[in-house]
């Protein structure tokens, strides 16, 4: 069984030793060797931002940034109610981010998100001379989700990046709302199973955010 809560806690700490490491490192360098790019004012920064992608066409996020190394922050995302193949899938996930920048001046990362997902698929069944059932198919879990991606941020604060990875369910469980004697069609199960219980490509297209 995997601890969610020691997930969390080993991600905390290894970020909060990085962050340390990469500040002994700035104040041990002498001042004429110090990049120009990373002063101490910006040793620790808050950032927003919206993204679009997948699984999760809409996101939005914020966090904090420790001397352009590591980045510790929170990301919401929702696929609004849309009609896929007969059925009406909403999406909702809500995870800790964590990144990590090996270059000091590059925009290139390692990610990985932890968190929870919840996909509902409602569909309405035909029963030809008595009309119409409604049901909805419902699965919620963990998942884990590694990434690598790139961040461009200008002097003043405005950040722009994509990423891409795996979305990795840890656990997962699934339930249905139908009516006594109706079955939930396989598109309905198929689709909530899919978002939740496999492994699925997460992508992100476009990120747009701001530094302060």
């Amino acid at each position: 069984m995997i601890h969610l809560p020691k997930v969390f806690g080993f991600v905390v700490t290894a970020a909060l030793v990085a962050a340390s490491a990469s500040g002994a490192a700035w104040e041990s360098a002498p001042a004429d060797a110090r990049p120009m790019s990373k002063p101490p004012s910006e040793a620790v920064r808050l950032a927003v931002y919206g993204s679009a992608g997948f699984p999760a066409p809409l996101s939005v996020g914020g966090g904090l940034t420790f001397g352009r190394a590591v980045h510790i922050g929170f990301e919401y995302g929702t696929l609004p109610v849309t009609s896929l193949g007969g059925v009406d899938v909403g999406y909702q996930s809500y995870a800790g981010d964590l990144r990590i920048f090996p270059f000091a001046s590059g925009p290139f990362y390692f990610g990985a998100r932890v968190g929870r997902q919840h996909v509902s698929a409602a569909f309405t069944q035909p029963l030809g001379a008595y009309g119409t059932a409604n049901g909805a198919v419902s699965a919620d879990g963990w998942y884990a989700n590694p990434r690598l991606g790139f961040v461009w941020t200008s002097s003043w604060g405005l950040s722009a990046g994509i990423d891409a990875g795996l979305r990795v369910p840890l656990s997962h469980t699934t339930a249905e709302d139908v009516p006594s004697g109706i079955a939930a069609p396989s598109t309905a199960t198929n689709t909530a199973h899919l978002f939740v219980g496999r492994v699925i490509p997460s992508v992100t297209l476009l990120q747009l955010g701001l530094m302060f």
